[in-house]
This record gives C-alpha cells, sequence and structure tokens, in this order.
C-alpha cells in the first residue's frame, strides 16, 4: 500500500459519538467501516466474511488482549482484501477475522498510518481542530500501555487527601495548565488516585500522581530494558564530536491511547481527570518512553544516535559526519513533532558530560561532579 498525503472525506461521515464510521467498497461489496485509532490492526467481522465467501487464512490466528478488561480474544484467522474508500483504492490490505464486530470492518492504525493526515468533514459550524498532541508518534505505531494488566485488575478509588491552603492553590494552578496543554482532560473514570505536592531539589513545588494503590497494583512489569549506561559511555567516547538534547516534558510527548485514558484518572481539588499522555508514576513509563524513542531512532536510520531515556547524543567521526547524523535526527524529531529544552541542549563540541561520565578525547572518565559529594564526605568519627 503506497503512502498518500492525505486521506480526506470532503462530506460529512456518520458520527456515533466518539467513533467515525465510513463506507468503503471491500472486494466489490459495500462494507461500514469504522475509523479506529485506538485499533493497532485492522480487523473484519467473520460474518462478513462469510456474506462475501472470502479466503481466510486459518494459520495466522493470534491472541489479542483488551486494554478495558486485561482479558484477551482469539482471532479466527486473517485475510487480505482489496479497499476501495473514497477516490482511492487499496491493495492486499491485511485484515484479522473476528466474531461479533459491530462493523464489517475496522480500520486501524496499521492502515491510518500509511497517509500524512486522516481529516473528516463533520460539518460543524466552528473551525477545523488540529490535534497535533499525536503528531508524535506519527508514522511510529504507538506503545500500548496498560496491554499486561494482572486478572484480579478492577478499579479502585483511593481515598481523598486533605491539603493546606497553599498546596490547594498550587494544585489549582498545575492543574489548570495541564488542562490549557492539553495534557490533562475531565473524567468519568471510576478509577481515582491521588496528588502528591512534593519539593525538588531547588526547593520548588512539583505536582505529583500516586499510582500505587490504584492502576500500578495491577500493572504487569514491561520488560523491555533500559539501556545499559557504561555500555551507551563506552560507545559515545569512540566518537569525537558530540551533540547533547533533551527532550521537553518528555513524558508529556507520548500519547496515551483514547481507551486507556480512564487509568490514568486522578483527583486535584474535588475534581477528576484524566491524562492524554503518559504522566509520571505510572509503573511501566519508563520503558514506554524508551521503547518509542529506541522505534523512531530506528525508523528514520538515525547512525551514531544513542538515546538513554529522554537524554540524547548524537556522535561523529569526524564534524562533517557529526553534522549529517545531526541532520537526520533533527529532520526524524521534526517530522514526529519531537520538542527540545533548548536551555539543555549542547551543539557540536568535542567533550561532553553523559550519565555521569566525562567524555573527551575518546576517553570515559567519571564525572569529577558526580564524584566531589563522595569526596568531600566527612571521615567517621567512631567513638572509642
Amino acid at each position: 500500500m503506497s503512502q498518500q498525503p492525505s486521506l480526506s472525506a470532503a462530506s460529512p461521515v456518520n458520527s456515533d459519538d466518539d467513533k467515525v464510521n465510513v463506507f468503503a467498497l471491500v472486494n466489490g461489496v459495500l462494507a461500514n467501516c469504522l475509523i479506529d485509532t485506538g485499533a493497532k490492526r485492522n480487523h473484519i467481522d467473520k460474518a462478513f466474511i462469510n456474506r462475501t465467501n472470502l479466503s481466510v487464512n486459518d494459520s495466522t490466528k493470534e491472541e489479542l488482549g483488551l486494554a478495558v478488561t486485561g482479558s484477551t480474544v482469539k482471532t479466527r484467522g486473517s485475510c487480505n482484501v482489496q479497499i476501495d474508500l473514497l477516490d482511492r483504492s487499496f491493495d492486499k490490505v491485511n485484515m484479522l477475522v473476528m466474531d461479533n464486530l459491530m462493523w464489517d470492518v475496522i480500520l486501524g492504525r496499521e492502515f491510518l498510518i500509511e497517509h500524512k493526515s486522516v481529516i473528516f468533514d463533520f460539518g460543524g459550524p466552528k473551525c477545523p481542530l488540529n490535534l497535533n498532541s499525536l503528531d508524535v508518534l506519527k508514522g511510529i505505531a504507538p506503545v500500548r500501555h496498560f496491554e499486561h494488566l494482572t486478572p484480579d485488575c478492577k478499579p479502585v478509588a483511593s481515598k481523598s487527601r486533605n491539603f493546606s491552603p497553599s498546596d490547594r492553590a498550587f494544585i489549582a494552578t498545575q492543574t489548570a495548565q495541564l488542562v490549557r496543554d492539553g495534557i490533562i482532560e475531565p473524567s468519568t473514570s471510576l478509577w481515582r488516585a491521588q496528588v502528591v505536592v512534593v519539593n525538588n531539589s531547588n526547593h520548588k513545588k512539583r505536582l505529583c500522581i500516586d499510582y500505587s494503590q490504584t492502576i500500578n497494583k495491577f500493572t504487569l512489569l514491561d520488560a523491555y530494558p533500559l539501556p545499559c549506561m557504561q555500555t551507551v559511555g563506552n560507545s559515545v567516547a569512540q566518537y569525537n564530536w558530540f551533540s547533547s538534547l533533551d527532550l521537553k516534558s518528555a513524558y508529556h510527548q507520548v500519547p496515551i491511547l483514547p481507551e486507556e485514558r480512564l487509568f490514568t484518572a486522578f483527583e486535584a481539588n474535588c475534581q477528576l481527570y484524566q491524562f492524554t499522555c503518559i504522566p509520571f508514576g505510572l509503573k511501566n513509563a519508563v520503558p514506554c518512553f524508551q521503547r518509542v524513542v529506541n522505534e523512531i531512532i530506528s525508523k528514520y536510520n538515525c547512525k551514531g544516535t544513542y538515546a538513554y531515556l529522554d537524554d540524547i547524543t548524537v556522535c561523529g567521526w569526524t564534524r562533517a559526519e557529526h553534522d549529517e547524523n545531526l541532520k537526520c535526527f533533527l529532520n526524524a524529531a521534526e517530522r514526529c513533532n519531537i520538542t527540545f529544552k533548548e536551555k539543555k541542549c549542547t551543539y557540536a563540541t568535542d567533550s561532553i558530560k553523559l550519565l555521569g561520565y566525562n567524555i573527551s578525547n575518546g576517553m570515559l572518565q567519571p564525572d569529577p561532579d558526580r564524584v566531589k559529594p563522595l569526596l568531600e564526605l566527612p571521615v567517621p568519627n567512631i567513638g572509642k
């Protein structure tokens, strides 16, 4: 299926709440299709298969996880179909066959991400709404954050907490800003975590969410590994030129699938909100984010580029090679709408501080600033 610039429906489409329906020809037969950004794969109803006598490959059965219940369902095989949608034809679109779908066909992200954008005209009176918050994963399959939950998973509403007047004012300010930025939204979830106000090393307040008594209790650990710090340091030390890039509010650049947002619900000043993107404090936030960054580096073939969570290091043997590698990664970041904290970025230098190391001239040494507190520890005074 060749990549198209956009897929646009000029006339209003059928819409039921948050579901968008279109009609398409599937192997020449009219089918009711659901456009579903929350589905990773494409699906086709077994009853539609029976009506149209499509052939099914029974050897490709899979188990799919359901985020809401934590359970799994088995597919009935797969098939390849031709889809005629609007003025375009798509050959050999792979479909997973399932029982009792509410639609003939569900078109998921593997179909949608082949297009630069998918546009619908709902016929409303207001100006178009461009949801750029999802652009960070454009062309990259979003990571399902709550794919693996324990069998006993059930909603928990943790007990409300008391806060001082100053903390309540701080919570109100922070939540208002998060709503304006599109990072959180009002929620009707059955889950409810509690906020925590903490002071960081600079004695500034920070708003955190305590998921220890809610969804984290039922989340199985994602085994995706973090890079070994020493291995990253040794790899970077082979080069002569470096750039260090720091992602801005890194987790908040990765959206959560709409059907998974309810798990992140929390109370703030007697109101219930949920995150539209990965919040800090989730059990699998770290491996989830690392997987996304690694996929971006791999997809766009960014050479000499190493990521440890939101710390990205771009390297080169020569200045010219470094500049080419940096250009490649910055182009990938622009295409994925990734933003950086420019005050913490360093470009084209022959030495760099990374993960507790000083790297220059092919040498990897401990960062003196990190070692200094240990060297200045007072000698223990053991009484006789």
